[in-house]
């Protein structure tokens, strides 16, 4: 979809949290709950893990002391920790894009938007030299609070963040990988005309989120998320109504 911006476009500017679950730190007294199987103090002595001291004969339990991707509620601690760091920065909250509140507008080569996505970072505006001015200072907010970033891509009218992908600093679009890879899975239902309600459920959460940019889009489907409600863990024969939402 075409972007609303000035005559030069938007530059986009975007960094990665290098490790960012495992440069977390679990919440105090959460550690007991993420545990590995016991094995004998007398592996760790011969790895030079544990003091020589240690009763070899005893048990050692290693805890997990980071966030474990595993976790439910992992990303949502990871997201909670960079959404802290963009608000320390000073950033304005109606610059900086966050869910559940109006999208940013930027109104001058001067003003910046910012974002977080877990462990994405992104910085957009009208002049390239501001967004990369913004992008440093927020890479060195997250280092400072020994968070490390990699990957820091400069500032342009042409780039790729987040499965999605910026053209002449005008046109979002879907990258065109991710959109042939959910039409190869919804061909692939078509073609054996039966799915669980799970596996229709997954497909469904491809669509929905390739139709973020035409959320017009998501009216369309209605009979998809019946099928899953009718057949949960369950195969059954692919409805054709279901079927139709899926190609329109």
């Amino acid at each position: 979809g075409a972007i609303e911006a000035s005559e030069n476009g938007m530059y986009l500017s975007s960094s990665d949290l290098e490790c960012a679950f495992y440069h977390m730190k679990l919440p105090d007294g959460m550690e007991s709950m993420f545990t590995l199987p016991s094995i004998p103090a007398a592996v760790l002595q011969e790895l030079g893990l544990v003091d020589l001291d240690f009763d070899p004969t005893a048990r050692v339990t290693p805890m997990v002391t980071v966030l474990p991707m595993g976790f439910s509620w992992a990303l949502h601690l990871c997201q909670s920790a960079a959404r802290a760091v963009l608000a320390a920065g000073g950033h304005e909250k109606s610059m900086t894009a966050l869910d559940g509140q109006a999208g940013v507008v930027v109104k001058t080569p001067d003003s910046v938007g910012v974002g977080a996505y877990v462990d994405n970072i992104l910085t957009f505006g009208t002049d390239k030299e501001a967004v990369d001015r913004v992008m440093a200072r927020l890479v060195a907010a997250f280092r400072a609070r020994g968070l490390p970033v990699h990957e820091i891509e400069p500032a342009a009218r042409d780039a790729e963040v987040l499965g999605l992908s910026l053209r002449q600093g005008k046109f979002l679009r879907i990258k065109p990988r991710n959109i042939w890879r959910l039409h190869s899975a919804i061909s692939g239902l078509w073609r054996r005309g039966w799915c669980s309600g799970h596996m229709m459920r997954a497909v469904l959460g491809h669509v929905t989120w390739a139709s973020m940019l035409r959320r017009e889009v998501l009216t369309v489907l209605h009979s998809a998320y019946s099928f899953v409600a009718a057949y949960g863990e369950r195969q059954g024969r692919l409805w054709a109504s279901a079927a139709k939402e899926l190609t329109l």
